[in-house]
């Protein structure tokens, strides 16, 4: 038997084991299926596939398993989620998508329940000594606010007298209304339905180049909306925030740039603290409560990027086995360093003699 036959025989033999295996494959998958054992059939039937990629029995198989494996953990997921069982519905769902990565309904119920149990997570964690410390200050410095006895209801006015308004809504609502003893009335038309007090209040005044300061949960002053009544009525606080993240000079920077305000009748005072790491503000408790925002907006910890990293190894196996085996080859070389080597009467090479004086004068590699 020659070489080349033996090589053939081989790769038959190879190619007859492989759809032997790849058929009892296909049939330990096809008995998972009639047990209802989707998750088994499917990897019985993806090794078929994988065994004979050229069967299109196999591959329908496998579509048909991977599509009722994926049903088959929907529901295990909803049931799942229905009992708060959030880990356990997360697992679910992802399996959905490994067997139906087009199903959109399943990445997005994976990204809602991991962002869910991130949250729960952080709640669960105890505050940092930082968080504390902010919560503490801004109760502090929190001004009093409006705790109506009643809903504010309707209020419809035409021409009517802005302190006749506003005490129309006091009488309804339970609160006290004052007036600056610069305060002068004028007529106002309005018409409010479903509004809060406070949201009446501040369309109304606001109108009227007025403003309201709360003294306490049933008493406001109404005054003249300028910069001097401002002055004498807007309260100042001083609160200091504890940063983590952020660089204090650059955030002291934005912090500046920000509320630095032409027309503001009380400018912050903002001064950074770089040994504590902290910054104390010194203002109004509405630009104070703004300067929180834009602090903890940007007091966040650097970005990170995960990588996952898979590594996979390749087994080498059987092309050792069935490639190419070159140990008996051998290549012919002839040295005719005068004249082209001749062709023999058994049809190898020869080389035709040379001059050893030729040696002496130096030899390359076109002499071979």
């Amino acid at each position: 038997m020659t070489r080349a036959t033996k090589l053939t025989s081989v790769i038959l033999l190879a190619a007859v084991l492989s759809g032997c295996a790849a058929g009892r494959a296909f049939r330990r998958g096809e008995q998972s299926s009639l047990r209802g054992d989707w998750d088994e059939a499917v990897v019985y039937l993806r090794d078929a596939v994988q065994k004979a990629p050229d069967r299109a029995d196999y591959r329908i198989a496998l579509d048909r398993a991977m599509l009722n494996a994926s049903s088959v953990h929907v529901n295990l997921a909803r049931d799942l989620e229905a009992k708060d069982q959030l880990d356990a519905a997360l697992l679910e769902w992802k399996k959905v998508t490994e067997y139906d990565p087009a199903n959109r309904q399943a990445a997005a119920k994976v990204n809602e329940l991991d962002r869910k149990i991130r949250e729960r997570i952080e709640a669960g964690r105890p505050r940092p000594p930082i968080e504390q410390l902010r919560q503490q200050a801004r109760q502090t410095s929190a001004e009093p606010t409006l705790n109506p006895r009643e809903p504010l209801g309707a209020v419809r006015f035409t021409n009517a007298s802005v302190r006749d308004i506003l005490n129309f809504i006091a009488d309804s609502t339970g609160i006290n209304v004052t007036y600056d003893p610069t305060y002068q009335d004028r007529s106002y038309s309005v018409q409010l339905d479903g509004v809060t007090l406070e949201s009446a209040l501040r369309q109304i005044l606001s109108a009227n180049n007025l403003f309201y300061k709360v003294l306490d949960q049933r008493t406001i002053i109404v005054v003249p909306e300028t910069p001097q009544k401002r002055i004498q009525y807007d309260e100042q606080v001083i609160q200091t925030f504890y940063v983590s993240n952020a660089d204090i000079t650059e955030l002291v920077q934005n912090l500046t740039n920000l509320t630095r305000l032409a027309n503001l009748p009380i400018a912050p005072v903002i001064v950074p603290n770089r040994t504590a790491n902290t910054i104390t503000v010194r203002g109004t408790t509405t630009m104070v409560a703004i300067i929180e925002q834009i602090i903890r907006a940007n007091d966040k910890p650097r970005a990170e990027v995960i990588i996952d990293v898979e590594i996979l190894e390749i087994n080498r196996e059987r092309a050792k086995q069935y490639g190419l085996n070159l140990a008996q080859y051998g290549v012919e070389a002839v040295f005719s360093p005068e004249a082209p080597p001749t062709v023999g009467a058994a049809g190898g090479l020869q080389a035709p003699p040379f001059n050893l004086n030729t040696i002496s004068q130096g030899i390359s590699l076109a002499d071979f």
